[in-house]
């Protein structure tokens, strides 16, 4: 599917988001192990959240969808039953990569199967510190995890990455002793926070967490807070549109999941946080004002990069509108994303007239652009596409961008806001 970009007169207004998917993929997953109800509010309903609400069906928890909450019935911690059908993950890493952990400390056997990209996509980051744990999977065609004996482990990761850290931990909550990780870089806690909100045991502190022994959790109510790397396309673009004003509100601000905005503060944005508050302990929330400003160059590496990574594609568009050349290091982990980031992503802006150089793990990003009116194409990527679409408006030019319908992927009413909301 295409879409054809039209520009816009102004950016200005109040909006409110969808909720984050990251919360809602975890908060599916402990609302199902947990004992008694959870409800879960706002709700994003994007395709790859909806694929581990599905899966959590098959495997016998009831799940009911109520005026657009999702209400959890738990299994408890040791609830969960047999499916009678191969499991489907999708295009989405996090359900294979959580499930795969949480399914490979079950008494019985699953098959899950993924499609698109994430067929390519590297598992043995996460399939490995679960075979030291005891796990039996088998990666073939599908993945095949069989009844195991579980025992804790001691392991330092290679990598920092949310979703094998994620696994792990919930792995260990079957463990019968404590599971230690450690991490090179401190990535998302997402999971640590909403396990202990559950009423769960997990200690961390500063790279290192500690699952407790034979855990069990209970159901909460829980409102997510609105998706900060789906709002990263909106800052970046009330930041270089002239005379722009926008606020976004309930903004999950996490400070694992800032680094965009700081980023962007640091190179002159001019964005505040108004109204922060805790949700939960650990999770905080805030409306964020974002007015136009003129931005600077900046270079981005190690931590910065871990608490960006998925909001690089954003940052791409604020770069061609920077004074002077920006520059991305560390950042090789996008080459394994939806789709190879740094290429594609290259590629594609270069073809509308920036100039941006790729390296082994990053990009050079010179500022300006000579814009050629053509197509551009997603990769089937879905913040390619939002990146694409919001360049668009930026710029005030129309553009053609093919195969925008994996915006859906994390952002299923985002044509609504483009198109409505300013």
């Amino acid at each position: 599917m295409k879409k054809i970009i039209k520009p816009k007169e102004f950016i200005n207004g109040v909006i409110s988001l969808p909720g984050d998917k990251s919360l809602a993929h975890r908060a599916l997953i402990l609302g199902a192990i947990s004992s008694g109800r959870t409800k879960i509010k706002n709700f994003p309903f994007s395709k790859t959240c909806m694929y581990t609400l599905n899966c959590l069906k098959n495997l016998g928890v009831d799940i009911k969808i109520s005026s657009g909450n999702v209400i959890i019935n738990g299994k408890g911690i040791h609830g969960l039953s047999k499916s009678n059908k191969i499991l489907n993950a999708g295009t989405s890493a996090t359900t294979l990569r959580l499930l795969m952990g949480l399914l490979a400390a079950q008494n019985f056997p699953s098959k899950i199967k993924c499609t698109g990209s994430l067929k390519s996509r590297p598992m043995d980051r996460v399939i490995n510190p679960l075979r030291k744990m005891g796990a039996n999977i088998v990666h073939g065609e599908n993945f095949e995890i069989f009844p195991s004996n579980f025992s804790a482990i001691n392991y330092k990761m290679p990598i920092a990455s949310a979703q094998v850290k994620s696994a792990i931990i919930l792995a260990g909550l079957y463990c019968n002793d404590t599971v230690q990780i450690i991490e090179p870089i401190k990535s998302r806690d997402h999971t640590e926070h909403m396990i202990n909100y559950f009423g769960g045991d997990i200690k961390f502190d500063a790279n290192k967490i500690l699952v407790g022994a034979k855990q069990n959790l209970s159901g909460k109510n829980i409102e997510l807070a609105c998706d900060v790397s789906n709002a990263a396309f909106f800052i970046v673009l009330a930041t270089v549109f002239p005379k722009a004003h926008l606020i976004l509100n309930n903004i999950l601000v996490n400070p694992r999941r800032i680094g965009f905005i700081n980023v962007l503060k640091k190179m002159g944005a001019n964005i505040k946080f108004i109204n922060q508050r805790k949700i939960y302990e650990g999770e905080w929330v805030a409306d964020i004002e974002i007015k136009s400003a003129r931005l600077h160059a900046i270079e981005i590496c190690t931590q910065t990069i871990v608490d960006m990574i998925d909001e690089v594609p954003a940052f791409v568009v604020a770069a061609l509108f920077a004074d002077g050349t920006s520059i991305i290091k560390d950042a090789g982990e996008l080459h394994f994303k939806e789709s190879d980031r740094i290429n594609c992503l290259c590629e594609e802006f270069n073809r509308i007239g920036a100039k941006i150089k790729p390296t082994d793990d990053g990009m050079i990003i010179e500022s300006g652009f000579d814009y050629k009116f053509t197509s551009a194409f997603s990769h089937n990527d879905h913040r390619i596409a939002m990146a694409l679409v919001i360049f668009a408006l930026a710029i005030k030019n129309k553009l053609v961008v093919y195969d925008v319908e994996c915006i859906a992927d994390s952002f299923v009413t985002f044509f609504d806001y483009v198109e409505n909301f300013f």
